[in-house]
């Protein structure tokens, strides 16, 4: 099983072209009817590889509405101890922050973390067994977590098929 990490920074940016090319949006068939009013992302950076501490990642660099910049920076891990998760992400929010900084004030920044869980075969049993890894991740806790706690980060979460949950 392996979990795709993206790690975001977004700053506050001041020159941005605002001829940059926007990404094409594409509706899913469960989008509502107002695909118009979606904001666009215009392409600072594609996608391109980079290395960050020993790991292998990619990062884009985008704009949203010419006032700010979004830095993803993307690797993949596999199925592990938190631990090792929050390791790749520390390294991806350093690689993120460095290239945000060329666009704005890394102070004002807003940081996101996305861990894509892919290649179980059963959810329900998945989350069962990884549900204190999961949390530790949500959390950005490296320290093991009582029953409780791991119970309550799920309490927020969404879900519409069989095989898909969100947890926020």
């Amino acid at each position: 099983m392996k979990i795709k990490l993206v790690h975001t920074v977004t700053v506050i940016a001041h020159g941005v072209d605002p001829h940059a090319p926007a990404l094409p949006y594409t509706p899913t068939k469960s989008s509502p009817g107002y695909d118009d009013s979606i904001p666009r992302f215009k392409i600072i950076k594609d996608w391109a590889p980079m290395e960050t501490g020993g790991i292998s990642a990619e990062c884009r660099i985008k704009s949203f509405r010419d006032i700010f910049v979004i830095v993803e920076a993307a690797a993949t891990a596999q199925d592990g101890p938190a631990a090792s998760a929050l390791e790749i992400k520390n390294a991806l929010n350093i690689l993120a922050a460095e290239m945000a900084a060329k666009y704005g004030d890394t102070r004002l920044s807003e940081e996101f973390t996305f861990y894509c869980h892919s290649g179980y075969s059963n959810l329900d049993p998945y989350i069962k067994e990884r549900a204190h890894d999961i949390a530790k991740l949500l959390k950005d806790e490296s320290i093991e977590l009582t029953d409780e706690e791991a119970a309550k980060t799920f309490e927020g979460s969404v879900r519409y098929e069989p095989d898909d949950l969100t947890v926020v």
